[in-house]
């Protein structure tokens, strides 16, 4: 009766999610990540990380769905190839260069989509539920590179075949500007765990309560037990390291936030394309 068994792909993403926000919030106490934006600026903080919260709680939901109607090899490989074959297409039709399309890439980026493509044909689990979830997950992969792209050039959406941003591109600067404003460490913060609530009230409203009802030893009770025990054990355990009349002098791994360890969201598609376009 373990949970990971449950037909339940928004609860499992809650947990994924929550479990992600508790273990930044923990790592921002004891100073490795700076996430001080969010209290400094909270309408700012929220702005910026809308686009990409949505998505990220999109694509969750969708991955984890597609989970319970096909192999996990499956999925593996189609999350895999799908963002670079997105990449390179949306490159294409925006007329940017992408570093995919390199002479020594593209055969990587062919056979990724060829093993995929082999992997769906004699995977033994597919089914067409499994293929809406992926698809649908897909869709929210290009609409992530899609907002990379107008972040480095609002006036793209006129350019795309059918496009016509005009007053529009004004409100894609201010929500790029405010994602601008917010460090790796703030944005992984908000995008866990601004979409865990809903993704869990949409499990429910998919009768998710039932599942974990009729699944022996695992109960709704039992999962809200789980996620409070370790609530309250991490707070508890924060009050107890961090108080005291110093207040929050642990700092075990001080400095290694300034050595950089969140990495970028740079993609294939970089600011630098347009430039090579014009020398060649």
């Amino acid at each position: 009766g373990s949970l990971a068994a449950l037909k339940t792909p928004g609860l499992m993403s809650f947990l994924h999610m929550a479990f992600a926000s508790l273990s930044f919030w923990i790592s921002s106490y004891y100073d490795v990540f700076d996430t001080r934006a969010v209290a400094a600026n909270p309408v700012l903080a929220l702005r910026g990380c809308s686009i990409r919260a949505t998505l990220f709680g999109l694509q969750m939901l969708t991955m984890y769905g597609s989970l319970l109607h096909s192999s996990v090899n499956m999925v593996l490989a189609w999350t895999s190839a799908a963002p670079l074959v997105i990449d390179v297409g949306l490159a294409l039709v925006a007329h940017k260069r992408s570093r995919l399309l390199l002479p020594q890439l593209i055969p990587l980026v062919a056979a990724a989509a060829a093993a995929t493509v082999f992997g769906i044909m004699l995977d033994r689990t597919k089914s067409w539920l499994s293929f809406a979830m992926l698809l649908l997950w897909s869709a929210t992969k290009a609409v992530e590179t899609g907002w990379r792209l107008l972040k480095e050039d609002p006036s793209l959406g006129g350019r795309l075949p059918g496009g016509d941003f005009g007053p529009a591109a004004a409100v894609v600067r201010l929500v790029a500007d405010s994602e601008g404003g917010l460090n790796p460490a703030t944005m992984a913060l908000l995008v866990n765990a601004l979409p865990a609530l809903p993704v869990l009230l949409v499990g429910f409203m998919g009768q998710e309560g039932s599942a974990i009802e009729k699944t022996p030893g695992a109960t709704l009770g039992t999962a809200l037990c789980a996620v409070a025990a370790v609530s309250a054990s991490a707070g508890a355990s924060l009050q107890r390291h961090g108080s005291g009349p110093q207040g929050r002098q642990l700092r075990p791994f001080e400095g290694l936030a300034s050595m950089g360890v969140a990495a970028g969201s740079g993609g294939a598609i970089d600011d630098t394309d347009d430039s090579d376009a014009g020398e060649a």
